[in-house]
């Protein structure tokens, strides 16, 4: 509101003035505040690790041979029942059982409908003229589960997926597959919903 000189009033300058010290010191920590609940909202999942997604919907972020690990609060035995457990499930025949060191392998176990999922879902062979390999090549996976003591009452499970695609039909030779990272995060992820997070 102005006056008819056209200058505000006092009154309302220094209202405005008061308003404006009184908010001024309160913006930082509404910032901090909504910085919070962003950071909040994009955080993986307890107990599981981080698996960074890759540009066009590629997953490509695990290395042949790299193992992903993640601790559960729980003895080692609960957790390899846990393992076992699993495994089952997914129906994954295990070639190695050894609960004394805490290794549960299966090698060479057929990619097909893994989880009622497509082969290329868990695997990159890489694609051709068809699309993905996978989906087209007789796939042959390697799991590899350790469950190792970590502290007094924890347990560190590391895993390693990876696969190799033979010939069938009109493809030739063997290729090598890697990971895409998701059969790993599933089975971290359901370990945490059922050991609890570390």
């Amino acid at each position: 509101m102005s006056t008819p000189s056209g200058r505000t009033p006092a009154s309302s300058r220094s209202g405005a003035f008061a308003a404006r010290r009184w908010i001024g010191p309160l913006l930082p920590a509404v910032v901090l505040l909504l910085g919070g609940c962003a950071g909040a909202a994009s955080a993986p999942p307890p107990g599981a690790p981080e698996i960074r997604r890759g540009v066009e919907g590629t997953e490509r972020v695990v290395q042949r041979g790299q193992a992903l690990t993640a601790v559960y609060p729980v003895p080692r035995a609960t957790a390899w029942t846990a393992m076992q457990t699993l495994l089952t499930e997914l129906e994954i025949q295990p070639t190695t059982v050894s609960p004394g060191d805490g290794r549960l392998f299966a090698d060479g176990f057929r990619i097909v409908r893994l989880a009622d999922r497509r082969a290329s879902v868990w695997v990159d062979c890489g694609t051709d003229l068809n699309g993905p390999v996978a989906d087209a090549a007789q796939v042959l996976g390697n799991l590899r589960l350790v469950a190792s003591p970590e502290g007094a009452e924890g347990t560190r499970i590391s895993i390693q997926f990876d696969a190799e695609a033979r010939a069938r039909g009109g493809m030739e030779g063997v290729r090598s597959c890697t990971s895409t990272g998701r059969l790993e995060e599933r089975i971290f992820q359901t370990l945490a919903e059922r050991l609890g997070a570390g």
